[in-house]
């Protein structure tokens, strides 16, 4: 046990993920308070994101002690194997009040995400992000501020809890309008809102001065409001026409589509 003690200690990259292995298979859960030692005793290390992977229950606040250090760490890897261990553990207030502060620590902490392509840096923010979107399901600007992230992962965390606050939030359904005509939010999610008929007739002619707009994207997210069940037939099919002569491909094909199913 001693001799896996040390690895743990001493150990990097593939040494230290067989050393867990090795602490895995002891009796008795020794290999468990091994692991803990390591994580909540001894300054953390890249490689310490293998010991998180090897922690089972029950858990204690050992285990909480071990997310919060992982967090606090320079560490991405280490960091994003601590939010998933996080996962695991009972969402308490004060394990919540954490890892928000934590989410916005790692903001500025992580490694820039490229925008124009390559490499996407390691992060443990959609980790967190799927944690947070429960107890700050009301947070309509928390949400928007995921729906708003650089990275896609984190991104795509806010697509449901956003749809789903939307539905009894006509001011949040405004929102939405007003974030992606200025270009601050993708097309998506006002598309998916459209279609999950979350702007009743009222509320469906405040999108349609979207499909005006100079960007491209910005028209595209609107189109689904093109349909006779938000808006009158005339109007569908006049705005439609017009869409023909679109300069973008897409837009002039959904376009015709529309007018393929009004005749």
């Amino acid at each position: 046990m001693q001799v896996i003690e040390r690895l743990l200690s001493k150990g990097r990259g593939e040494s230290m993920r067989i050393s867990t292995i090795l602490a895995d298979s002891l009796p008795n859960g020794a290999g468990q308070l091994l692991l803990l030692k390591r994580l909540c005793a001894e300054e953390l290390t890249p490689s310490c994101c293998h010991l998180y992977v090897r922690l089972k229950p029950p858990f204690d606040t050992r285990h909480v002690d071990a997310v919060r250090r992982g967090l606090d760490g320079k560490s991405a890897r280490v960091a994003k194997a601590a939010a998933d261990l996080a996962a695991k553990l009972p969402l308490d207030a004060e394990l919540t009040s954490q890892l928000r502060s934590s989410f916005d620590q790692w903001m500025t902490k992580e490694d820039p995400y490229p925008k124009k392509g390559g490499v996407v840096p390691d992060s443990p923010r959609e980790a967190l992000a799927k944690l947070l979107v429960i107890p700050f399901a009301g947070d309509h600007e928390f949400l928007m501020c995921l729906a708003k992230d650089d990275r896609s992962d984190v991104r795509a965390t806010a697509r449901e809890p956003i749809l789903k606050a939307a539905e009894a939030s006509s001011k949040l359904r405004k929102r939405l309008v007003q974030e992606t005509e200025r270009d601050a939010l993708g097309p998506t999610l006002l598309r998916a809102a459209i279609a999950a008929g979350l702007y009743p007739s009222a509320e469906a002619s405040e999108i349609l001065p979207l499909l005006q707009s100079h960007l491209a994207r910005v028209r595209y997210a609107a189109l689904p409001i093109l349909d006779p069940k938000y808006l009158p037939i005339d109007l569908v099919r006049t705005e439609s026409t017009r869409l023909l002569s679109d300069t973008d491909m897409d837009i002039r094909e959904a376009a015709s589509r529309t007018l393929g199913k009004l005749s």
